[in-house]
């Protein structure tokens, strides 16, 4: 039984005007590959708009804006929801404009945060099938507490090195940085694996079956995700520093870095789960 929201049919405009509606692409996007896909919600007859963008592997152009296809994907689908208008010419001004709306937005308040509807009467196994993205979060969580474990060894270290000559510490420092950098990058992109599939096959699962409240949550989550993946970015850029220029300052950095990451998505997904599990064990959606 669910409580709380029924399904109501939405339609949406196509962000990009009828230009982006044709596949049209011009300018220095012209590498870029664009897809409109207006998706039928079967269950409760709602047309969200999306913006798949597809770029060939040389297109220097994206990765001269530090744009890439994943982050392209979840700004297009949430400048869709926040109906801003989105083409390949204006693509700066629309992550700008994104940018600016999520600041305005506290995340770890959870007021702020959309309430679902409540899924009453599960049985066992939807029960237990609700609670797997608990276990796979619990799993992020154990790699964070693992770099931040990291992060205190290798301060330690710092402290107790003997400063008998730079040549005695520089060695085993910078093996202990570049250490905690590397682990730091992989969980950069393991985090950044688990939203992409949450956002590709998770949350479309859902939105074809939920009602108008859980849709709230849902745009709130992937709002979120675009936060949270700026750190994840910031993390991983000064987790490269690290590797390549081991260094007190560079590890301080990185150190900040992991601390704003690991504060947001321990928020994050206290909030997911609290909502997700339910019509996730209800629905029987694949995680």
């Amino acid at each position: 039984m669910i409580r709380g929201g029924r399904c109501k049919g939405r339609a949406r405009p196509h962000p990009g005007g009828a230009a982006a509606a044709a596949g049209s692409s011009s300018g220095k996007f012209a590498a870029m590959r664009g897809l409109t896909a207006h998706r039928e919600e079967r269950r409760c007859g709602a047309r969200i708009s999306a913006i798949c963008l597809y770029f060939s592997h040389n297109c220097q152009d994206a990765r001269n804006l530090g744009y890439s296809t994943s982050g392209l994907r979840r700004f297009a689908g949430l400048a869709s929801r926040r109906r801003i208008p989105f083409t390949p010419r204006n693509l700066t001004g629309t992550f700008g404009r994104l940018r600016t709306a999520m600041a305005k937005t506290t995340l770890l308040d959870d007021r702020t945060r959309p309430k679902g509807p409540t899924y009453e009467g599960l049985d066992a196994v939807q029960a237990r099938h609700g609670e797997v993205l608990a276990h796979i979060h619990a799993s992020h969580l154990r790699e964070l507490t693992k770099v931040t474990r990291t992060m205190a060894e290798v301060e330690a270290g710092e402290r107790d090195l003997p400063a008998l000559s730079a040549a005695v510490e520089t060695l085993p420092m910078a093996e202990a940085y570049r250490s905690f950098g590397t682990l730091c990058g992989r969980e950069c992109a393991l985090l950044t694996f688990h939203h992409d599939a949450e956002e590709q096959h998770v949350f479309p699962a859902l939105r074809r079956r939920a009602p108008e409240g859980l849709i709230a949550v849902l745009d709130r989550l992937a709002a979120e995700h675009v936060i949270i993946h700026e750190h994840i970015d910031a993390l991983a850029e000064a987790a490269r520093s690290v590797v390549n220029e081991p260094g007190p300052q560079a590890f301080a950095r990185c150190r900040d870095a992991l601390t704003a990451l690991e504060r947001l998505v321990r928020s994050h997904f206290r909030y997911e789960e609290g909502e997700l599990a339910g019509p996730i064990g209800f629905y029987g959606v694949p995680v």
